[in-house]
Parts: structure tokens; sequence; C-alpha cells
């Protein structure tokens, strides 16, 4: 669902508030989206959000292999056709990934 959450933040022209904030909100979103809690974010993100990713993977399926150079499937083992749906996949990769 990362991929999907990605293109709901660009169509929103979030990435810039996201970018720009204080603090780890970007963490702090995250946790939130993968542990939705009891409280009125958490529930927004049962309601809303996770239903809305779950629409746009059923109406707009994307592969990895579509939106990620070949080299990062090097040493997954995952063909390029690989779900974004596919968590272990999807988390191993964007684990893989180096931020500076």
């Amino acid at each position: 669902g990362s991929i999907y959450l990605l293109m709901i933040i660009a169509t929103r022209s979030q990435r810039w508030n996201l970018a720009r904030s204080e603090g780890n909100l970007a963490t702090e979103v995250g946790n939130l989206l993968r542990w939705p809690d009891e409280l009125a974010a958490g529930q927004a993100v049962t309601e809303t959000i996770i239903p809305l990713v779950s629409l746009l993977a059923r109406s707009c399926p994307v592969n990895l292999g579509q939106i990620m150079p070949v080299w990062i499937f090097q040493g997954l083992h995952a063909p390029l056709e690989t779900s974004c749906c596919d968590l272990v996949v999807s988390d191993h990769l964007f684990g893989q990934i180096l931020f500076k």
C-alpha cells in the first residue's frame, strides 16, 4: 500500500508539507498508518485511507517494476511484475533504499 499512499500524497500536493514538517511527522504518520489507534486520526486511517488505498490497488494495479529501476531488484529475487500490494517484497525493497 505504500506506493498508493505516495500516489495520494502526490495528487493532493502534500509532499512538500510532509517534507517541511518539523520533528518526526513522517515517521509518526507512517506508524499511524501501520498501526491505527482508536483516536480520531486512527479512525480516519481505518475508515477512509485504508479503503481508498484498497480501491486504488484494485482499479489501478501497479507493478514494482513499473516504478523502480531494475537494479533495485537485483538480490531481491522478485520478478519485476511483483504487485505493489505485495507487502513483504515492497517492505524489503524500501528497506534497501539508503536515505542521506
